[in-house]
């Protein structure tokens, strides 16, 4: 959850600079104690003659694709974090911060693919993530408010799902330079975005 977080990376696609303030977009009602990391994704969609002015104290221009800004990355992340024990197996459970990039990766090719029908209607939760197993196995599950919305995450013959899937395992492949097998699911969560008790599960609120 936020709340907890010791490092927020705000992931937001570079075409669409400036990102909106997290507290809006999250619905907080105060500013999170964490710093914040605004991580500007798709930077190979922008030319550098027409990429915008960004701060470089708090935040990060990256491209999955193009290996781009990655080290960056993990420099603003790593240099923000506190130092603390090791809590997971690392041959079983992933730690947090790749479940998260995981489900970010995943949000944000929902949202290029769905955004004009449902622009933040979808929220991802990493139900499972095995990172000792080959391939790395994820199994995520993408939540939409009514079931009505089903039919166009999926799309037909499952067309949609698909594609969204292939450009997310794409991306969190790049980041764990391993192949992954990931696996979607889509389920109604009746308007989670209007549920404090569903904004919490889903990492939005403390």
């Amino acid at each position: 959850a936020i709340a907890d977080a010791d490092v927020i990376a705000y992931l937001h696609p570079l075409p669409e600079h400036p990102a909106p303030h997290l507290q809006e977009v999250a619905r907080l009602e105060h500013r999170p104690r964490a710093p914040i990391v605004t991580v500007y994704t798709k930077a190979d969609l922008v030319t550098p003659s027409d990429r915008p002015t960004v701060r470089p104290s708090d935040e990060v221009v990256v491209s999955a694709v193009a290996k781009e800004g990655l080290d960056n990355l993990l420099d603003a992340l790593g240099g923000r974090l506190p130092e603390g024990p090791f809590h997971y197996d690392p041959d079983e459970m992933a730690t947090q911060p790749l479940r998260f990039f995981a489900a970010e990766f995943v949000r944000e090719a929902a949202f290029e693919l769905l955004h004009e029908e449902l622009p933040y209607s979808v929220a991802v939760e990493i139900d499972e993530f095995r990172e000792g197993a080959t391939p790395v196995y994820i199994r995520a599950i993408v939540y939409i408010e009514r079931e009505s919305q089903k039919g166009i995450v999926i799309g037909e013959g499952g067309r949609t799902i698909k594609a969204l899937g292939q450009a997310a395992r794409t991306k969190i492949e790049t980041l764990l330079g391993q192949h992954v097998f990931l696996e979607l699911h889509v389920k109604v969560l009746p308007k989670w975005r209007r549920h404090e008790a569903s904004l919490k599960r889903l990492g939005y609120a403390s």
